[in-house]
Formats: structure tokens, sequence, C-alpha cells
């Protein structure tokens, strides 16, 4: 279990305070340390687990290039050395600030699992569910257009960023992490086997996006809400915007380069969908993510997957979606709450979005469980005598919400319930209709019931047999994100040859 490893971590390693790893950092100029870590960075294997990760993990990269972006000076002139770089890292593995108690140290561990999952998993199904959830989901409430025109705030479409910026992170990749502005002309990117061809002006477009300098940096950083002092670690870095880093030496330099790609996913892309068309898309993203979770459910191959039910005289909604099938009921209630940075990085204001989303949510299941049990009439399409589980899917991951530490607080939904990812809804959906019910049925009937992980609950309940792929998002990668170039598994991580 990864909080099992978190705190043999604690144990077994010389507790060193934040402050020490930022001494030794600003003890090298931005502009040698940040090359070398890019370096670094791109010689590792990605997405999956490399020794060499122990001691140089792909998040303490990012760290140590966010504390010489805002700490470091160029009047500094120590080498940066082996010497330097181990002693560097070993700061930031033993950086740990002391073992909270209580709720506060399952919000560490919580703030652990934000910082370095997305570093052990492709981004294919992140960047392929942005494709299906902002494009190619045709939305049908009047309040919303159809389609939204991504021109609007990238300058170019949805697809096409996606596929420029999938080019850049491989040539950022394949040169030590440095990438020249001028290149995309000289090594004519156009010719590159995309369909449709790569446009210079768009590729030139998205690297100025992606670029930005020291001091537009330390900007940007100063203008988001600071998280506490222990949770420093755990805080913003400009990098997540803008991977890329101009050090006026004529050569872009992106200091941890699979940034680059997660410029691409929802959560990115949400802050600066709505720095354009305000509130209203993030009210269209909780339609989208209702939308996207029925196309999900038919894909598994339930027979019987109702929406949503208007009933009483204030014409109440119920769950947003319910699945009958011979055994049981399944009902699904989503939320696309946007997870604050202070709650991602272990701060206590995740107890106030588990009570503002989570809660609502476990309310509403009750309501509609409560309702179909007493076989209300406009609930008569669903059985009244079959047992039932409440699926609580969120845009986002939240690893607390199943956890009893956290929910013992939350109103009881009165039936089994599970809180769950998009991401984990559709390793779930894969498994087809009858062995995602039995894989459920194992999760939340277990008789200690606590998952931090539903990814490795899933993998637990099935035993030996694999996770299939979910058709729906490979076919979308491949056909929408990055057509013909790249085949799905390039991007897991394995060579051409395997």
């Amino acid at each position: 279990m990864m909080e099992d490893a978190v705190l043999a971590s604690w144990a077994d390693v010389r507790r060193a305070r934040w402050s020490e790893l930022t001494q030794a950092v600003r003890r090298h100029k931005p502009s040698e340390l940040l090359p070398i870590l890019a370096r670094l960075a791109s010689g590792q294997c990605e997405f999956e687990f490399d020794r060499s990760w122990k001691g140089l993990p792909p998040w303490g990269i990012a760290a140590v290039a966010r504390e010489s972006i805002l700490c470091g000076s160029e009047m500094r002139s120590k080498p940066v050395d082996q010497r330097a770089l181990r002693r560097i890292f070993n700061l930031f593995n033993q950086a740990n600030g002391g073992i909270p108690e209580g709720k506060h140290l399952w919000l560490m561990i919580q703030a652990f699992l934000y910082e370095q999952f997305s570093y052990q998993d492709s981004p294919l199904h992140d960047i392929a569910r942005t494709f299906l959830l902002l494009v190619d989901l045709e939305v049908e409430d009047p309040r919303f257009p159809a389609h939204r025109d991504w021109r609007e705030v990238l300058g170019m479409t949805l697809e096409e960023r996606m596929q420029v910026v999938f080019a850049i992170s491989v040539y950022v990749k394949e040169n030590a992490g440095l990438l020249d502005p001028s290149a995309p002309e000289r090594d004519r990117w156009q010719d590159l086997p995309f369909s449709p061809a790569l446009r210079l002006d768009s590729v030139a477009t998205a690297i100025s996006d992606l670029t930005t300098t020291i001091d537009q940096a330390r900007s940007d950083y100063e203008a988001v809400p600071r998280v506490a002092e222990h949770l420093h670690r755990f805080g913003y870095s400009p990098l997540t915007k803008k991977p890329l880093v101009d050090l006026n030496t004529g050569l872009l330099v992106a200091p941890q380069w699979l940034l680059i790609l997660r410029t691409m996913t929802i959560e990115n892309l949400y802050y600066a969908a709505c720095a354009k068309w305000g509130n209203n898309f993030a009210e269209e993203l909780g339609v989208r993510v209702e939308a996207y979770t029925g196309m999900q459910l038919r894909y598994a191959g339930f027979q019987d997957v109702l929406p949503e039910i208007s009933y009483g005289k204030g014409k109440k909604l119920s769950v947003d979606w319910f699945v009958v099938t011979e055994e049981i009921v399944l009902l699904f209630e989503c939320k696309s709450a946007k997870i604050p940075l202070a709650a991602r990085a272990g701060g206590i204001s995740m107890e106030n979005l588990l009570k503002t989303a989570i809660g609502k949510a476990r309310e509403q299941i009750k309501k509609s469980s409560g309702l179909v049990r007493e076989g209300h009439s406009e609930f008569s399409a669903i059985p009244s005598g079959l047992s039932q589980i409440g699926i609580i899917v969120t845009a986002e991951p939240i690893y607390s919400a199943n956890d009893y530490l956290f929910n013992e607080e939350l109103p009881d939904p009165g039936i089994p319930c599970l809180t769950i990812s998009l991401k984990e809804l559709e390793l779930l959906t894969a498994l087809g209709s009858q062995m995602m019910v039995q894989v459920l049925s194992k999760i939340v009937n277990r008789e200690h019931f606590a998952v931090w992980s539903v990814h490795n609950a899933i993998v637990d309940a099935l035993g030996h047999q694999g996770l299939p792929a979910n058709k729906i998002v490979v076919d979308a990668f491949d056909e929408f994100v990055i057509p013909r170039v790249c085949p799905s598994s390039r991007i897991s991580g394995c060579s051409d040859s395997d």
C-alpha cells in the first residue's frame, strides 16, 4: 500500500527541513541546474517504475526545478556536479517535515498520492478523456453550446493543440529536455506523419503559451494562494502551467518534460476555459461529466441505464443514473467539483470539499435509494426489492473519500457506497457489465472498508486477471489525439519494438 511505503520512508531516513533543500538548491545558478535536471528527466523511463527513481524520482526533479526557479540566483557559482546532485536529492528524499498525527497524517499521505501518481501512469487516458469530454460529447442542455470553439482559448482547435503538444513533448524528450524555438521550421515539423499535418503557426503559438521566464514564473507563483508552510513541498508550481523556461540562452528548457503532456489534462485546461467563459463553463463541465458517465455505462453493456428522474411537486431530481440488473441496482451521482490546491496539498480544507461535494452526493443517493425502496410511483421502472450500491463519480480522484476516518462524519447513504474518479469508472466499464458488478460488490462488502486507491482495489478484486483496455478511450486517442503517427502503445512508455 502507498501509505505503508510513505511511513516506511519516514522511518528509514534522517528527516530534513525543506529549508535545507532550498539552501542546497540556491547554491547553483538556475541556468546551470535546470538544463541538468531536464537532461536527467528526459533520460528516465517514463510511466513505469524504474530503479533510478529510488533516489531520483521524477516528481523530485520537478520539485527541485521549482525551488531553483523560485529561489535561485545567477550570482551563485557552485558547480552542479555529481556530489551536488546527490546532496540535493538526498535532502529532497529526507525532507518530510516530521510525522503528523491523526487526520493530518492521512491528509499528508493523500498529498503524496497527488504528487506522485500522475508520474506513474501514462497520460493516454487523461488526454483522450479531455477530447471525449470537451469535444466529442454533444451537450443537449440549452444553457450551453453544443460545441465550444476552443480556438477562442487556445488559438487553435483542441485536437490540434493536443497533437502539437505531443509533438513538442516528444521533441523535448529526445533532445535532452531542450527546445530550440526555431526547431519546428528548421526541422520541417510540418512533414511529420500526422494527419492532418502540424501547422507551424500553431506550433509557434503552443510553444509561446507554454513558455515562461524566471521572473514571470515567480510572479505567477506569488499570485496563487500559499499553502501551509509545512506543506510547501506540495504547493503550486508555475511549471504545471508553463513547463518550458526561457533562460535567455537561445534555448528553452523543460526541467520535467512530462509536465508538457499534462497541460492537456482537464484540470489544467479548466482554468483557461473558465478565464474565457466564466462559471458557465464550470457548470457545463458538470453536465459533461454526467453525460460521459452514461456513455461509459452503456459501453459496459448494461441493458437498463436510466437517467435521472424528476419527481414530486417541486420537480426534484434523483441521482444522475440508475443501472438495473437482475440482482442489483447501481445508483450513480456525478460530481465535477474542482479540488482546490490547498486540499490536494494535504490541507484541512479537504474536509470542507468532502462535506460540500461527497456529503451532498451521499445524501442524494440515500434519498433516491429510499424512493426506490418505497416504490414511489415515479420510480416504478426500478425494482424495489433488489440490493443496491451507490457510486459517486468525481472528475478528479479524491483519495480520502472512501476512508472511514473522513466519511464517518459525512451523511450515511444507507447503502454501500464507493467514490470513484472518471479514470476508475473507465477501468470498471472495460470489464463488462457482469464483471463490473462483481468487482464493485467485492470492494464495498469488504469487512474493513477503506479504499485509498480504487485502482488497486479493482486489481485485488480481479485476482490474477488483467485489466482490459477501455476501447472508447484507446480509440479516441488513436483516432483524434495522435492519429497515425503514434499508436497508443507509444505513449505508454513502451518502445516500438515492445
